[in-house]
């Protein structure tokens, strides 16, 4: 641990940048006053996401907040957690709102793409595909979606509605997910397809029809600008700042809810 700061002193005293930017590292919040001290040109600034109420009453943007006196600029990616900096002892004034975005020529509707990714998966005309993009963690909250999908199920059963949820990602919960599809005979409506290589997204999207993101915090999810820009519907949570990019006529935000089963409820 010694040598962290040694070795990103000579870092900055050997290539001369002109900034340097702190994101996701308190290791960098730590040492920020040793860097400052002894590479004093360049200028400091972080960049935060996301606010994280279970990791040290905040995490990195608590950090970003505390440690303005060292910093030259915070950047966030929202307008929500600019104000909640603001609202734990923050200058508003040199809290900058940068926002994430995505590149619209790489993310975009696509018709022919969609014919082909649909076929891949082997989905028909006539099935709505549910799109769930995300590490299978609880910050996600993976029941409330498989809980989500079990009572939209029971509710279209004897209807001509089909419908099926595909899942992109993996991660420490998946075990608990597939015993639940096990347990509610889910597989006709639940694909888990793992890990899916970025360059193969796009087609993702626009082979989907909604995306559902019932997540327990965010800033803004970057799934949400890569699906809207895909031309498609949202069905997530108002946490972080979401409802900036999801605004009447895009999509719907539910409030999270201590009672978990009511809240799987109200998505279905």
């Amino acid at each position: 641990m010694p040598d962290y700061p040694r070795l990103l002193r000579y870092l900055i005293d050997s290539r001369r940048p002109d900034v340097v930017m702190i994101s996701n590292s308190e290791l960098a919040y730590l040492i920020l006053p040793y860097l400052r001290t002894h590479c004093p040109a360049p200028v400091y600034v972080d960049y935060n996401h996301m606010e994280e109420t279970y990791w040290k009453n905040g995490g990195h943007p608590r950090h970003g907040a505390g440690m303005q006196s060292q910093l030259d600029l915070n950047m966030v990616s929202s307008a929500h957690l600019k104000r909640w900096m603001t609202s734990r002892g923050g200058d508003p004034t040199r809290i900058e709102v940068c926002r994430t975005n995505v590149d619209t020529k790489a993310w975009k509707p696509d018709e022919a793409l969609r014919r082909i990714m649909r076929e891949e998966l082997e989905l028909d005309d006539d099935t709505v595909a549910l799109f769930y993009p995300v590490r299978l963690t609880a910050q996600k909250q993976p029941r409330v979606f498989a809980d989500s999908i079990r009572r939209l199920r029971d509710r279209l059963r004897g209807t001509e509605a089909k419908f099926v949820a595909l899942v992109a990602g993996d991660g420490e919960d998946r075990p608990a997910v597939e015993r639940f599809i096990r347990e509610h005979r889910l597989h006709d409506h639940i694909r888990l397809l793992g890990p899916v290589p970025i360059a193969k997204m796009p087609g993702m999207y626009n082979a989907a029809d909604i995306l559902f993101l019932p997540s327990m915090q965010e800033g803004i999810a970057l799934s949400l600008y890569e699906a809207m820009a895909c031309g498609k519907p949202v069905v997530g949570a108002v946490v972080g700042g979401q409802a900036e990019l999801v605004v009447d006529g895009t999509g719907y935000l539910l409030p999270l809810l201590d009672d978990k089963a009511a809240e799987a409820d109200r998505y279905a």
